[in-house]
């Protein structure tokens, strides 16, 4: 639904959605912590009444590996700069050091029936 009352034109309206008229705002320290704190308490204060719970879901090693791996594929497929690739790879490489130090070798029984 579009506004009849608003004083913008066509050209202010194409500056709004390409972001060239952002609004900078001149704040101390203190007065974005305590304007992050009050919107906090005023959203806190809504939770209770809603209860709304969040759940995180820790992402496995093994998936990181398998995604970046396919990134890298496309990072390469697509040209892009060989130091952004490096980067990919030195990623990759640390979830692999993690996947594989956090894994668990099997006793030995667990590989015998026991009758």
């Amino acid at each position: 639904m579009i506004d009849t009352k608003n004083n913008l034109n066509r050209e202010e309206i194409v500056e709004w959605a390409l972001g060239k008229n952002e609004v900078i705002v001149d704040l101390t320290e203190e007065e974005l912590i305590g304007g992050a704190l009050t919107s906090n308490d005023a959203e806190s204060n809504e939770d209770l009444d809603g209860d709304i719970e969040i759940v995180v879901t820790k992402v496995k090693h093994s998936d990181a590996v398998k995604t970046l791996t396919l990134e890298i594929q496309w990072a390469e497929e697509n040209d892009l700069p060989m130091h952004e690739i490096l980067l990919l790879k030195n990623v990759k490489e640390k979830a692999t050091e993690l996947a594989s130090s956090k894994a668990v070798q099997k006793k030995i029984d667990s590989f015998f029936k026991t009758i």
